[in-house]
């Protein structure tokens, strides 16, 4: 039995590992246990979709069978285990994974094909852009390389898909805004209640050469973790920036959960 929660099964739709994200957004898919002498029918968790359970249990000696019952000190009670937090997952795509269509129900020879085609592959998991950015800051090197990462459809990886501010360029319009994350050292300064993140390098359009600057309203989440005159990471994957009304700083559009601005 095992104590760790799965994260990943096996789905018949896509033919790949996803995560359990992925099947909490896609709930009418099949997905499966991927131990070969197992491959039970699985189902993300109601309660915390970041895992996945068996509803009619793994077979007897799966290493996904949970034990999930103990014995209490007191005869004939029974006490639950703890449960384990689930471990995370890189994501492997920048925001929705394209569309599947439902397929028939797959045979038992037709799960274990699956399987075993799949399973050193790494797991299909949907990414917010503070997510991208929170594992691409756990990688090393060789690691950002080796993880795929798409963005808009477009598969790169997570080296080539982060763009040093200084390597980006100075002109505005030669930026690869939307298809790529662009990050450089950024101040951070308050001013009339509202935090102001400029980056350091500039950028020009034209006559306007300018910082691009963040404002942040007390409102939005990211002001709690702020503080005047600290310096930050700024990451960008966004629309082109345009100048303001003064042609004094480059702005970019309001944030989504997956472009707009996130902070490392």
């Amino acid at each position: 039995m095992n104590s760790e929660l799965m994260t990943t099964a096996v789905c018949w739709e896509v033919g790949a590992n996803v995560s359990a994200e992925y099947a909490k957004d896609n709930s009418t898919f099949y997905y499966f246990c991927p131990e070969q002498n197992c491959l039970e029918k699985v189902v993300p968790a109601q309660r915390n979709n970041k895992f996945f359970r068996a509803p009619n249990r793994h077979v007897t000696g799966c290493k996904n069978e949970k034990e999930s019952i103990e014995q209490s000190n007191v005869q004939g009670e029974q006490k639950k285990v703890a449960m384990a937090v689930a471990p995370t997952i890189i994501p492997s795509h920048l925001g929705a994974v394209p569309a599947t269509k439902k397929k028939a129900m797959p045979t038992r020879a037709q799960m274990l094909a699956l399987a075993q085609q799949v399973q050193s592959s790494p797991a299909i998991h949907p990414g917010t852009l503070q997510e991208v950015v929170d594992a691409w800051r756990i990688l090393n090197m060789n690691e950002r390389v080796e993880h795929q990462l798409y963005i808009e459809n477009e598969p790169l990886n997570y080296f080539d898909s982060f763009v040093p501010l200084s390597h980006a360029g100075e002109d505005v319009n030669s930026v690869n805004w939307s298809n790529t994350i662009v990050f450089g050292t950024a101040s951070v300064n308050l001013f009339n209640g509202s935090f102001y993140i400029k980056t350091f390098s500039k950028f020009s359009n034209g006559a306007n050469r300018a910082q691009i600057r963040v404002r942040v309203r007390s409102s939005e989440p990211y002001f709690n973790f702020l503080v005047d005159g600290q310096k930050v990471t700024l990451f960008l994957r966004t629309s082109m920036p345009t100048i303001d009304a003064r042609n004094k700083f480059f702005e970019i559009q309001p944030s989504t959960l997956y472009s707009g601005f996130a902070i490392g």
